[in-house]
């Protein structure tokens, strides 16, 4: 950025971009497609699966026109971010669940396209319950458990040095009396610098994009155009 014209960026401003641009990274590309290897690279760090991640046993949830049941991904050993895959398993049967978007519900009545035990096809969609990320699978079985294959969501950098927002307000509220959670869970002053997960050769990529971010912030124009251009570069890069 131009200091000449605008003042250098506060910390928690950085952190933030970083952040904002690590999301938009693993949200963007699709891993199962035909993205270049060097896209899988990039992502292959925060991919949790299957054994690593346990199976995960069902809320059983029913209602008149089909049966489901619900998988709370908020269960998970990390924190959730993408579905990637999912399998249903019961002993030794394991069966694929094919997602549906919520407005392809109507697939449901479709004897071709829903749930069907004989073919070993399983349907299900991601949800929310309670606010909760869910992955609804439309079948009466409560004796299946989920394998998942899933992206974690990435840890926020920190540069260090100051007190976050979330680490503020906790302190406000433990000092009313309001809350007695530990409120060093929470970046602050004392909290030592924390890297991006990403790997060495994702940085340049992620630099590029926090800097569009703030320049975007900012209404930096040119900062934007030049910025685009070299995450356009990067994405032709084999």
């Amino acid at each position: 950025m131009d200091s000449n014209h605008y003042q250098d960026m506060l910390p928690d401003v950085i952190d933030d971009a970083i952040y904002r641009a690590s999301l938009s990274v693993l949200g963007f590309y699709d891993y199962k497609s035909n993205e270049r290897q060097w896209v899988k690279d990039l992502i292959a760090p925060f991919i949790v699966s299957w054994p690593e991640e346990p199976e995960i046993t069902p809320i059983a949830t029913f209602n008149i026109d089909n049966a489901y049941i619900d998988f709370d991904l908020t269960k998970l050993k990390k924190p959730y971010f993408r579905f990637l895959r999912g399998w249903l398993a019961c002993n030794e049967f394991v069966a694929p669940v094919s997602l549906i978007r919520q407005d392809d519900q109507y697939k449901l009545n479709n004897s071709y396209l829903r749930s069907d035990p004989s073919w070993g096809r399983y349907v299900g969609m991601i949800t929310a319950v309670d606010g909760n990320p869910t992955l609804r699978v439309f079948t009466d079985n409560t004796n299946f458990k989920l394998r998942i294959e899933y992206i974690k969501a990435p840890k926020r950098v920190f540069l260090g040095g100051y007190d976050t927002i979330e680490y503020i307000d906790c302190v406000r509220r433990t000092q009313s009396g309001t809350s007695t959670e530990n409120c060093n869970q929470y970046y602050n002053s004392q909290t030592a610098p924390v890297d991006s997960e990403f790997m060495s050769n994702a940085l340049d990529l992620l630099v590029d994009m926090a800097v569009y971010f703030i320049a975007g912030a900012t209404e930096n124009q040119l900062v934007l155009q030049l910025v685009n251009a070299s995450i356009g570069e990067r994405k032709q890069i084999t």
